[in-house]
């Protein structure tokens, strides 16, 4: 069994946690976007989208994107919107409560830091005035290599899950040393 393989040949710790306590090293569940009653996966369209299409206050602006946070002070008041045919065509859009930014793991940090939010010696370097000192703005991205391997289970694979509400009140432990690699046993 593939479980035994990372678990008492490699000596890789079962991960309870689902791997969220930063040590992901080892055998852990984790959430599926994959819907089990008809095999679908989900979408931004179907999750976000599509309950919100028939709002009157929904605007899509299809061939552009945000180039920057237009800022009052500290604090974001809109955003500047281009488009995706000319660089020059920028259109000053402003926000009566809040501006959410959500670009992605790249776009995001990209935008704060066109921005003038992040780290001074960063954007100094590019001649961008600093608004806000945020040393961690597009700091410690990192690849998710993974294994991953999917079984459909009858019955739950790992013992019973802790709720989140059960996670967030444990003190977090420090990671456990990594056993040292050996071969599978394949026989």
């Amino acid at each position: 069994m593939t479980h035994d393989a990372w678990t008492k040949d490699l000596g890789y710790a079962i991960r309870e946690d689902g791997a969220t306590n930063g040590e992901i090293l080892g055998v852990s569940w984790r959430g599926s976007s994959i819907d089990p009653v008809n095999m679908t996966r989900a979408s931004a369209r179907k999750i976000y989208y599509d309950p919100a299409a028939k709002r009157p206050n929904l605007d899509i602006l299809v061939g552009n994107y945000v180039g920057k946070v237009i800022t009052r002070g500290t604090k974001a008041v809109g955003v500047d919107v281009y488009s995706a045919q000319s660089s020059t065509n920028q259109t000053p859009i402003s926000a009566n409560k809040e501006v959410i930014l959500a670009a992605g793991a790249i776009h995001t940090p990209q935008i704060l830091q066109l921005s003038g939010i992040g780290p001074p010696s960063l954007l100094q370097r590019f001649n961008i005035t600093v608004v806000k000192n945020l040393p961690g703005v597009g700091a410690n991205f990192h690849d998710h290599s993974v294994i991953k391997i999917e079984y459909k289970c009858k019955s739950p694979p790992l013992p019973k899950r802790p709720s989140l509400t059960a996670l967030s009140s444990q003190q977090a432990q420090p990671p456990q040393p990594r056993p040292a690699h050996r071969q599978p046993n394949l026989l």
